[in-house]
């Protein structure tokens, strides 16, 4: 079944002398979950990530840049999105949600949508082995297996 339609979901709020707009932009959508971008303005300050199975269960995380979003502005945001969360839960029919939250500092990894990130060097990148796992009961069973330096060629 396709998840539930849901438009972006705004909020107004009071910065210096004006307003500023807090919006929650659907970015990727599955029939399991969804990645939601957080903009302030034309601003990324955050996403949400949301996994669910209807009629049984919604997890996921919440997490806002603390450069760019006081812990005032945090709180709004996070009852925006809570109210989001809620309203996707009961278009799921679902009891048991679990959502967390984090305001802290936020560094890219790897973006090739945009070229940024930090991959190790090649001194320091780890390199892994993919070894079946001869003691499961299920043939097609595998473990990713950190090579050691004298398995690098």
């Amino acid at each position: 079944m396709a998840p539930p339609s849901f438009s972006h979901t705004t909020l107004s709020m009071a910065k210096g002398d004006g307003f500023v707009t807090v919006e929650l932009r659907p970015e990727l959508r599955t029939s399991g979950g969804e990645m939601i971008s957080i903009f302030r303005g034309e601003d990324w300050i955050g996403d949400a990530y949301l996994v669910y199975r209807e009629g049984d269960l919604l997890t996921g995380t919440i997490q806002v840049d603390s450069t760019s979003v006081s812990q005032e502005e945090y709180a709004d945001i996070v009852k925006l999105a809570r109210g989001y969360v809620e309203d996707l839960a009961d278009a799921l029919h679902v009891h048991d949600t679990s959502v967390m939250s984090l305001h802290g500092d936020i560094h890219t990894v790897f973006d090739t949508s945009m070229n940024v990130g930090h991959l190790p060097s090649d001194e320091t990148a780890v390199e892994w082995n993919v070894e079946q796992d001869e003691s499961a009961d299920d043939p097609n069973d595998y473990n990713l297996v950190q090579k050691r330096n004298s398995d690098r060629s």
